[in-house]
């Protein structure tokens, strides 16, 4: 009692101290935002954002804040006699009710300790009187709702209300903004999350407080207490694309002498909201089915916009294992396996041969009795001994005639030379093995590989940061996309047609059981099954999805899982779900060249039919009539 006699009287004897404040600094964070304006994630020390005007608050919240908190706001000079006397009866009969007044709140968090001393409470009260000196009561408001701790490691009214609501302050309900300004007594006690009965409890006083200042009929009360929570708490992704983008924004920040510390700025990335939550959801409903019988399975997913190289999604691992760090979305490499045929098949039709190109399925031993002896097998150890057209190899993924012809019709070093055409970096050895995948890549680079004959021939400079704004919106950085024509786009239809039918009838026909629209794609399936990829594309996207272990030598343990299997089941469940969220995204339609033409080619030496003197039997394929000198398998 003597505590509050001594402010009481400290208040009435000094109106002025004349007190220098101390040096307001708040630290605001940088955002994070997706193309489509959500906020994927904060850089910096605190979720914190600011608010500059009371319009960007709902006027719910203010009258909630006001209400509860301090109802003599706008009368008194930053201390209030009248609640201060209040606390001091309070204390008297036995009851606990604070004195402070907003200002005084602020003062506390903003220059003060915690520790309860008079000396303190004294503090408290002159830098109060100071501030109401100092800004007008609309900009104490603000200051107030940008400083205070909101619980779960969020300050800021802004952070807060996406935090709980996933929307902005000015589209609070009432009732939202009562659980808000609830928490403000104790945030971690209210947590609606852990704690929700009390949450509500205390949403429900602050309700009733506005009915005691007439803000509230006891009608709409009634209804409005029996309300639940209805929290819609903003859920984390695409946690590998954050750590991808605050190391670029470092760099990009550098080379303007700036930090992420001289900020706070916003991030504008080109990453897609709706298609990255598709992408876990339909990656994390395999490693769930999976990691039954490999609890160690890692997994990566990169989707590029096929024609500009905007990353619209990526995962860099399992998230149940961690949830950042190693990005195997770029940062590992592994052999491509069966993926990486459809390139040499691509230099292949591009020199003139076609999809009837007849190729032996039979077991060969290449370089017999040498150090360098080859004896390529299928993935099923079986030979059928007979001939497959090209196009039928590139639905099955049959080892054999992709053997062959990279030792007869082509060789490795035209097709390594091809694959840097057409924008693949990693280093590649003039080996036939690279005819079934012996070459180390990662999903990033496959996605880009194949956007080539997504976008019929355009290699473009794959990019995730569009801007970088300070918060008045200058642009300090923004990104010019950058392609560049490698491909013709006759070869890039071809070798899409062949990939079209892996997905309708081949390897990758299990998309089929979830997504019936356009798709083009490549399983891959490593020696003793360490690796599973699935590379596909329509005319909007195009996505690369890899299954293994972070320790190669480490193998899935079951014969059935593979590119086609694991992967492929994924991309079709994928883009059915963009699909469903997002229909009008996938809205390109691939246009045939003028140059391609349906026609009869030769079964038994891949000619067009006009050109064989004698054709027993033949079938139609697409060719490209600008080139002038088919080339044939072997003429009989």
């Amino acid at each position: 009692m003597k505590y509050y006699i001594f402010l009481l009287l400290f208040i009435i004897s000094f109106e002025s101290f004349g007190q220098d404040l101390p040096p307001i600094n708040l630290k605001y964070a940088t955002q994070i935002f997706s193309e489509d304006n959500e906020l994927i994630a904060y850089l910096g020390e605190t979720k914190r954002v600011q608010v500059f005007a009371l319009k960007e608050l709902s006027k719910d919240l203010i009258d909630c804040l006001i209400a509860t908190e301090d109802r003599d706001f706008y009368s008194h000079n930053g201390v209030s006699i009248k609640s201060l006397g209040r606390a001091a009866l309070a204390t008297i009969t036995g009851k606990k009710q604070g004195g402070s007044t907003l200002t005084m709140q602020l003062c506390k968090n903003l220059f003060l300790t915690p520790e309860k001393t008079l000396e303190r409470k004294f503090n408290e009260i002159k830098l109060a009187i100071d501030v109401e000196k100092k800004f007008s009561k609309d900009e104490i408001l603000l200051l107030y709702v940008n400083t205070v701790y909101w619980g779960r490691n969020v300050y800021g009214i802004w952070a807060a209300s996406k935090e709980y609501f996933n929307k902005s302050p000015n589209e609070l309900t009432l009732s939202e903004s009562a659980l808000l300004i609830g928490l403000l007594k104790g945030p971690t006690y209210y947590d609606p999350v852990k704690k929700a009965q009390k949450a509500l409890e205390r949403r429900n006083e602050v309700l009733h407080n506005l009915l005691e200042v007439n803000k509230l009929t006891q009608k709409r009360y009634d209804i409005l207490k029996k309300e639940p929570l209805k929290l819609n708490l903003r859920q984390p992704f695409g946690l590998h694309f954050v750590e991808l983008v605050r190391k670029k924004t470092i760099d990009l920040l550098k080379l303007q002498n700036k930090t992420i510390e001289s900020g706070p700025y916003k991030i504008y990335t080109t990453l897609n909201a709706k298609i990255q939550r598709a992408a876990e959801k339909s990656i994390n409903s395999k490693i769930n089915e999976l990691s039954k019988t490999n609890k160690d399975l890692q997994t990566a997913l990169v989707s590029l916009e096929t024609e500009t190289g905007k990353v619209k999604a990526m995962i860099g691992g399992n998230e149940k294992s961690q949830s950042a760090g190693l990005n195997r979305a770029f940062q590992i490499k592994r052999q491509a396996g069966s993926s990486f045929k459809p390139i040499m098949y691509a230099q292949m039709l591009q020199e003139g041969f076609t999809l009837g190109c007849p190729l032996p399925d039979s077991i060969i031993t290449y370089n017999k009795g040498k150090q360098n002896e080859w004896t390529p097998k299928n993935y099923y150890d079986k030979a059928e001994n007979k001939e497959f057209s090209m196009k039928y190899s590139i639905t099955k993924s049959l080892n054999l005639p992709a053997a062959y012809s990279i030792m007869n019709l082509t060789s490795p070093e035209k097709v390594m030379n091809f694959a840097k055409q057409i924008g693949f970096q990693s280093p590649i050895l003039p080996l036939p093995s690279i005819a079934l995948g012996a070459v180390e890549t990662n999903p990033l680079e496959m996605a880009k590989v194949f956007s080539v004959f997504a976008s019929q021939g355009i290699n473009v400079q794959i990019y995730y940061i569009e801007s970088i704004r300070e918060l008045n919106n200058n642009i300090i950085y923004r990104n010019v996309p950058k392609v560049d024509e490698v491909l013709d786009a006759e070869t890039c239809y071809l070798i899409t047609d062949a990939l079209k039918a892996v997905v309708d009838s081949g390897t990758g026909s299990s998309i089929r059981k979830y997504y019936k629209g356009f798709a083009a794609g490549k399983t891959g399936t490593t020696n003793d099954n360490t690796d599973a990829w699935f590379i596909g594309y329509n005319a909007d996207l195009v996505t690369a999805i890899w299954f293994g272990n972070d320790i190669p030598s480490q193998k899935f343990g079951n014969m059935k899982i593979n590119g086609g299997t694991v992967a492929a089941p994924v991309f079709g469940n994928y883009y059915s779900e963009i699909d469903k969220i997002q229909p009008k995204i996938f809205k390109k339609t691939y246009l045939q060249p003028l140059s391609i033409k349906i026609e009869e080619i030769c079964n038994d030496n891949g000619l067009p039919k006009y050109l064989s003197t004698d054709c027993k039997k033949s079938s139609f394929y697409p060719i490209n009539t600008k080139i002038v000198n088919y080339k044939s398998a072997f003429v009989k």
